[in-house]
């Protein structure tokens, strides 16, 4: 499934069945009353999507009323998707084509299991090796970040990379707030607009 160039579509829909799905109810209502032609396609066409790779059950569009009725898979992965693993899926692929556009073949690895020498461990949402060996570690938060930066600090030390390298990627975080607090800590904050631009600096 191609996630597509389209956050705002995204973030709409994987917001309503997150919502939804946390309540314990398996049936979203979309009302799409209110959304341009253009986005009323979008919408569409990213729930078929959803629906052909099974990530809902079931996909109806009411033409006349301009709804979409969903209904939920039960299966544990489906639903750690809609919590935030899409994120991942979706920065995954715009920087892997970034590298392919650069003509870049990196190793890369998502959800990697680190443990270190004194016994502590972390997952990392995105890490990346080139081919000059360079890392580059991403994690993709939305919603509230702020009382984890400690635990980031900590852990780009324990990884021994650059600030610039170890890059939190904020979805919906404005441009002004990610300069801000990229100049207040040791780490470099993002947002899923500028993500590609900061790898192509750290890569020049």
């Amino acid at each position: 499934m191609s996630l597509g160039n389209n956050i705002e579509t995204l973030r709409f829909v994987s917001n309503q069945i997150k919502y939804i799905q946390n309540k314990g109810y398996a049936n979203v209502k979309l009302d799409l009353s209110k959304k341009s032609p253009e986005e009323i396609r979008q919408i569409r066409d990213f729930c078929k999507d959803l629906h052909d790779y099974s990530f809902v059950a079931k996909y109806f569009f009411i033409k006349k009323d301009n709804i979409i009725r969903l209904t939920l898979q039960e299966i544990p992965k489906i639903k750690s998707f809609f919590n935030g693993i899409w994120m991942e899926w979706f920065t995954l692929l715009k920087v892997l084509e970034f590298f392919r556009e650069k003509k870049i073949i990196p190793s890369c690895t998502r959800s990697l299991n680190i443990s270190f020498p004194n016994g502590s461990s972390n997952e990392l949402d995105l890490f990346f090796l080139t081919e000059k060996q360079l890392p580059i570690c991403i994690e993709c938060k939305t919603g509230e970040f702020r009382h984890e930066i400690n635990k980031y600090l900590s852990l780009r030390k324990q990884l021994n990379i650059s600030k610039e390298q170890f890059i939190i990627c904020v979805f919906g975080l404005s441009r002004e707030q990610t300069l801000g607090m990229t100049s207040m800590y040791e780490l470099t904050f993002v947002n899923e607009k500028t993500l590609v631009d900061h790898i192509q600096f750290v890569l020049s």
